[in-house]
């Protein structure tokens, strides 16, 4: 599922389907990508890019982007692994300074 708004409900007095939707956002898929069976890519407003040989695994529900060569899972998704062009090896999010939380 690919959602780029959502139903709007920030008045808890109407009901939701009286509510209408929200703005909406922007949703970018680059090249070479793969989404796995069940996958929710879901951005109510801004732009969310999913970036070029990205893999996103089943059954996971993506808000934020994902940097390109990246292997994200889970709800909410989480990076599992990117690839490191410099020795052509995929690595723990750990290994990688640009993609370690913070």
């Amino acid at each position: 599922m690919i959602m780029d708004h959502n139903h709007e409900f920030s008045d808890t007095t109407m009901a939701i389907h009286a509510q209408g939707v929200t703005q909406g956002g922007r949703i970018r898929i680059e090249r070479n990508c793969w989404l796995g069976h069940g996958a929710a890519v879901l951005c109510n407003s801004g732009q969310l890019t999913i970036g070029h040989n990205s893999v996103i695994g089943a059954n996971s529900v993506v808000t934020k982007s994902v940097a390109p060569c990246s292997v994200v899972a889970g709800n909410p998704a989480r990076v599992v692994k990117v690839y490191d062009p410099v020795d052509g090896k995929w690595r723990k999010p750990h290994e990688c300074p640009e993609h370690a939380a913070p």
